[in-house]
C-alpha cells in the first residue's frame, strides 16, 4: 500500500475509533453514581494507541473527549479528564513502540495487553480521575477510592478480553 493510501487508512480508522469511544461512553454506559462508570469507552482510544502509537493513541483520546463532551456533556467540562483520556491513549502507543524495539515484534503477547490495561487503570482511573472527580465534586479521595478500586477490578479483566479478541482477529486480516 502507498504512503498516502496508508496515512488515508489511518485517520478513517482512527475517526471511528473515536466515533466507537464517544458511543461507548456517552450511551452504551451504566453510571451507578456521579463518581461511578461502568462501560468499554476507552477500549477504542486504547486501540488507537496499541495499533498507531502514542500520538495517535492522545490524539484520538483527545478528540473523543472534546466531541463527546460537546454533544453531550455528562458533568461540567474538566481538563484533567482531557489528559486522562490523552493518555488512555497515550500509554499504550508507548508500551507499543517499547515493545517493538525491545522485541522487534509487531504483535503484544497477551501478559503484555493485561499489564497495560493494569497501568493505565491504575495510574488513570484510580489516581487521576478519582483526584479530577475529588476536586469536582468536593469529595475526599480516599473517600471514592473503595467504590473506584471495585469499578477497575471488574474493568480490567473485561478491557483485557476484549482487546485481545480484537487485536487477535485484526491480526488475522490485516498485517498489524
Amino acid at each position: 500500500m502507498t504512503k498516502n493510501k496508508t496515512n488515508v487508512m489511518i485517520t478513517v480508522v482512527s475517526g471511528l475509533l473515536v466515533a466507537l469511544s464517544i458511543v461507548f461512553t456517552k450511551i452504551l454506559v451504566f453510571m451507578p453514581t456521579e463518581t461511578l462508570r461502568v462501560g468499554i469507552g476507552k477500549v477504542p482510544i486504547m486501540l488507537a494507541g496499541f495499533l498507531y502509537g502514542p500520538i495517535n493513541g492522545s490524539v484520538v483520546g483527545i478528540a473523543a473527549d472534546l466531541v463527546g463532551v460537546a454533544i453531550n456533556p455528562q458533568g461540567p467540562p474538566h481538563i484533567g479528564f482531557t489528559l486522562s483520556s490523552m493518555l488512555w491513549g497515550a500509554i499504550p502507543g508507548i508500551s507499543r513502540n517499547i515493545s517493538r524495539k525491545l522485541r522487534r515484534e509487531k504483535f503484544f503477547s497477551n501478559i503484555e495487553i493485561v499489564a497495560v490495561v493494569f497501568v493505565c487503570f491504575l495510574v488513570i482511573s484510580l489516581v487521576l480521575d478519582t483526584y479530577w472527580l475529588s476536586h469536582m465534586y468536593g469529595k475526599g479521595f480516599i473517600v471514592m477510592l473503595p467504590g473506584r478500586l471495585i469499578s477497575a477490578a471488574i474493568h480490567i479483566p473485561v478491557y483485557s478480553v476484549v482487546i485481545i479478541s480484537i487485536l487477535k482477529n485484526l491480526r488475522r486480516h490485516f498485517d498489524i
